[in-house]
């Protein structure tokens, strides 16, 4: 998905690329809410959910969160309660909890990767500064596991990027 800025300001236009066997498609579908896409996404039942800024300009709109329903291609807008506003404007990852939207909440060293399909939310750092772990806290339970990803000092000082559900 792409967006089309209108000098500070984002239109109501994007364009969204469809795979098909062979081809790429690109096709412009009107949205009734400016908004710049940003931030996280995680798609749960065909729907794409995802935060965006709205009202104003890409750096200084209101933080909201965004759908977009890949079969029918409608855009929506997400209305957020009045005492979860605050929490979205933040550092928070969108995630699939037991196939409804959640929202988590980022820590100072550790960011949230996601939430795997035995509903374990997965923690890890941004660099390698010593040893690289993966931490994952069941909700259910209220435990959590810590596992030593070895083999990675050359790496020492990069960025790290951990993905969910991935082989």
């Amino acid at each position: 998905m792409t967006y089309a800025r209108v000098g500070n300001a984002v239109s109501k236009e994007h364009q969204v690329l469809t795979l098909e066997t062979g081809k790429l498609s690109w096709r412009m579908i009107e949205c009734g809410v400016p908004h710049f896409p940003h931030s996280n996404s995680v798609c749960i039942n065909g729907v794409l959910y995802y935060k965006a800024k709205l009202n104003g300009s890409c750096l200084t709109g209101d933080m909201m969160i965004m759908s977009f329903n890949v079969r029918s291609e409608k855009y929506s807008l997400i209305k957020v309660m009045e005492p979860f506003i605050d929490a979205v404007r933040h550092a928070t990852t969108l995630v699939n909890y037991n196939g409804k939207l959640a929202s988590i909440r980022e820590s100072v060293f550790l960011h949230c990767v996601g939430v795997t399909d035995s509903n374990e939310v997965v923690l890890a750092n941004h660099s390698l500064d010593g040893p690289f772990y993966v931490f994952y806290y069941c909700l259910e339970s209220e435990t959590i596991r810590r596992v030593e990803i070895q083999g990675l000092g050359a790496f020492r000082g990069f960025r790290v990027y951990t993905f969910v559900d991935h082989v």
